[in-house]
């Protein structure tokens, strides 16, 4: 081929692929991380000014932490240097990430470790200082009423018709309507803490030094799925259960325990149901962490006995997986973002 026409066709390419990458007309191009207890999730995605709706999502990312295992271990309630080190290093190597795909504003929502350690905010403050994005540490109803604000923006349904299910390595948020406005349950019992119990109380093993429960065999399996119908069952208030069983009701499920963990694990495509977790427990009974080979394997199975057993204790038939996070929480709420700019252009006055 001529050299000439060689040249033309990949200046085209560029120029295609340039195009594509582009930020619509008027669009602004927003980049949200949710700094997670054992993960930090990244999503950049173009948002009309004019009507506060994301027009497309450009790019997604997600990187590893270990945070609230960290935390667990803590003899203080403070956050380790290393643990500190390795998110503040995953938050600026997605913010490249996010650069290169052309975003033009950042901002961060700081989950349960946050909240709970004693330095928490003062990491959040470091990664702010150290990436130029804000950090939000946010409260279990904040959190909550996010993922509400991301699910209904989702599934077009009204917050009425939605019961929003969030879990986490560190806590677990529910919201759904109730007669005289939302309900909420704010529990601590989540992905890691669950699997640390399950190594205690059923493995009899120390969680500071063993890692993971795994193997567990088929009895084990159905103590472990009998302790988190018991932890709900104490835990929940009976008006959560009342506006559970509500008609017509979609409970939503959000975060990485059931958008990768339980979907993936079940091999749903739609809702799963109390039958199929179930039957995925029983099916991981003898499995060791390097049978599972994923990153989270170490939570893999508990996961499944966390949730099979509080939808036996909840009443609640099946649960839709979304694949939506705080990210996409802090991207259906444009008044977070003026705030955020609010704040930062006020701290930037000489003398404030």
């Amino acid at each position: 081929m001529n050299p000439r026409r060689v040249s033309t066709l990949v200046l085209a390419l560029f120029a295609l692929l340039a195009l594509l990458a582009a930020t619509p007309s008027g669009a602004e191009r927003l980049a949200a991380l949710d700094i997670g207890s054992g993960s930090v999730k990244l999503k950049v995605a173009d948002l009309d000014p004019a009507t506060g709706r994301i027009q497309r999502l450009v790019l997604k990312a997600e990187r590893k932490l270990d945070l609230e295992q960290d935390l667990a271990r803590s003899r203080d309630d403070r956050l380790g240097q290393a643990a500190m080190d390795q998110g503040l290093a995953a938050v600026a190597g997605l913010k490249a990430l996010a650069v290169q795909s052309g975003a033009e504003r950042f901002l961060a929502a700081g989950t349960s470790a946050f909240r709970r350690a004693r330095n928490g905010q003062l990491f959040a403050e470091r990664i702010s200082k150290d990436t130029g994005i804000r950090v939000l540490v946010i409260s279990q109803k904040q959190e909550a009423l996010l993922g509400l604000a991301a699910a209904a923006r989702a599934t077009g349904l009204a917050a009425r018709d939605l019961a929003v299910w969030d879990i986490g390595a560190g806590s677990m948020q529910i919201v759904c309507p109730g007669p005289d406005g939302p309900v909420f349950f704010f529990g601590h019992t989540a992905s890691v803490s669950f699997k640390d119990l399950v190594t205690a109380r059923i493995k009899g093993l120390d969680p500071e030094k063993i890692e993971s429960p795994n193997p567990l065999d088929q009895e084990q399996l159905k103590r472990a799925a009998d302790l988190a119908r018991a932890l709900a069952a104490g835990q929940t208030p009976e008006a959560l259960k009342t506006a559970l069983s509500g008609p017509g009701l979609t409970v939503v499920g959000i975060g990485g325990v059931h958008w990768y963990s339980l979907r993936l694990q079940t091999g749903v495509s739609g809702a799963y149901t109390r039958a199929d977790a179930h039957r995925a427990l029983m099916a991981r009974a003898g499995m060791t962490d390097r049978d599972i080979d994923n990153p989270f394997a170490a939570t893999e199975v508990t996961n499944l006995a966390l949730v099979l057993g509080f939808m036996r204790a909840l009443g609640i038939d099946s649960v839709l997986p979304l694949d939506l996070n705080m990210a996409d929480g802090l991207l259906a709420s444009p008044g977070l973002w003026e705030e955020s700019d609010q704040a930062a252009s006020t701290k930037s006055r000489p003398g404030t």
